[in-house]
């Protein structure tokens, strides 16, 4: 029985161990890209742009309609005819004749039932709709992957920030835990009136502010890993765990970087592209297009009173042609519109060109200047460390005094916030350069 109570309560602890399992950086991402709900909604939208192309092929396929009427006259129409026509060759007409008899033809129940086939031999339009629809697709798959891109660099700017805090929370409790020595220390000192009663007031005051600073970046980790959640479609009350130790690997910046793979331009030439099948479609409707026809069906006629009714059939097939002629200059001014359109994205175009380049000179500029903070607040870091460590020893040494302390630990927190924060600017501009280049989905 203990033997099996054992075993379970270890199922249960690695089953625990393992939901909690961190995520790293790259798997995050992965997380993201296959689970975020803005990208399922865009994936949507592409298989929206698919089916539309298969609709305007769907064009060229007959068409069928089937029709059905049945009419009852209460008053047969009427039609006129010459009176002449019902005349008798060679006989004079009656005096104050009429000239014209009204005529009643047909029968009060009337049916028509007609089945319609109708071909597209020629409509220039319609091979114009399908690349637009194709290039709406491709227009679907740009805007697909450029909130991949989002979503990379939103999980990425939240993850760097996240481990920026984890390392600082660590960094200090390990100063809480120094203060906690020294505090105790303080009072044995204070009982051999080797010290102050302020002065051990002093150092847990500043050992408070040190734990209110500690719970103000827990809340904002828990924060950001909330962040991480949403962006991987992780429900909020599920735990969700980070690799927390940070990459010291520094960046190497061999030179500017001219790539122009940008997913925004991309997107600006298909628009650019769009606009002009669109003028093309435009132009095209000023093209005659052409059809063929085929009709059957049976008409009936017949008095119910009378117990008559008689069917019969019709069929023609035939060829019809559509040619506009006038159309009161709405062509010409869409055409004009469009080619304002066309004007306007092309300027765009220039713009944004100009723009990338800007963004990726100051990407690397960025980069560079980062990387040189980094290295120069690790220096600094190093140094209040050892600052810190030799202020302490001196203190219990009775060398230094409990402001020392007080300032050598304040000065140590500055330089681990200035560090770690330095760090993530680094990660961070490492990514805004990817970005900039168009290369944050280039491994995946």
């Amino acid at each position: 029985m203990k033997y099996s109570f054992t075993v379970f309560f270890w199922v249960i602890i690695t089953s625990v161990a393992w939901a909690q399992e961190s995520y790293t950086l790259d798997q995050t991402i992965e997380r993201a890209l296959e689970e975020n709900l803005n990208i399922q909604a865009s994936q949507q939208g592409k298989n929206l742009f698919d089916e539309q192309v298969r609709e305007v092929r769907n064009n060229f396929l007959p068409t069928i309609n089937f029709n059905g009427s049945h009419q009852y006259f209460f008053d047969i129409p009427t039609q006129v005819a010459p009176a002449d026509a019902f005349a008798t060759p060679g006989a004079e007409p009656a005096p104050n004749a009429p000239a014209y008899l009204p005529l009643a033809f047909g029968l009060p129940h009337q049916t028509n039932l007609t089945v319609q086939l109708q071909q597209v031999l020629y409509n220039p339009q319609l091979p114009i709709g399908i690349r637009a629809a194709q290039t709406g697709r491709d227009m679907a798959d740009l805007q697909l992957r450029q909130i991949k891109e989002q979503t990379i660099q939103y999980v990425s700017s939240a993850y760097y920030n996240a481990q920026s805090l984890a390392q600082q929370i660590k960094s200090l409790k390990q100063n809480q835990a120094s203060l906690d020595r020294l505090i105790e220390i303080t009072k044995l000192l204070r009982q051999n009136d080797l010290a102050k009663g302020t002065d051990v007031e002093r150092l847990q005051l500043n050992q408070a502010s040190l734990a209110n600073r500690v719970a103000n970046l827990e809340v904002a980790y828990e924060q950001l890993l909330n962040t991480l959640k949403l962006l991987t479609h992780t429900p909020m009350n599920e735990p969700f765990a980070i690799d927390t130790a940070i990459n010291r690997k520094e960046v190497v910046i061999l030179s500017v970087p001219d790539s122009m793979g940008r997913t925004d331009i991309a997107l600006a030439y298909k628009q650019l592209e769009v606009q002009k099948l669109e003028e093309r479609q435009i132009v095209s409707g000023y093209l005659p297009s052409l059809y063929a026809t085929g009709v059957y069906g049976q008409t009936g006629f017949g008095e119910l009173d009378q117990d008559y009714y008689e069917m019969f059939p019709i069929s023609y097939v035939g060829v019809q042609m559509n040619l506009p002629i006038f159309d009161g200059l709405q062509k010409r001014s869409k055409r004009i519109q469009n080619r304002i359109q066309q004007s306007q994205t092309e300027t765009q175009i220039e713009f944004l060109e100009q723009q990338v380049k800007t963004e990726i000179a100051n990407a690397y500029a960025s980069l560079s200047t980062q990387q040189q903070a980094v290295q120069v607040q690790q220096q600094a870091l190093a140094l209040a460390q050892k600052v810190f460590q030799n202020i302490q020893l001196q203190y219990r040494e009775g060398v230094a005094g409990v402001s020392d302390v007080i300032n050598s630990e304040n000065e140590l927190r500055q330089a681990q916030t200035d560090y770690f924060t330095a760090w993530a600017q680094l990660r961070l501009a490492e990514l805004d350069m990817r970005q900039a280049t168009g290369n944050l989905l280039a491994d995946r």
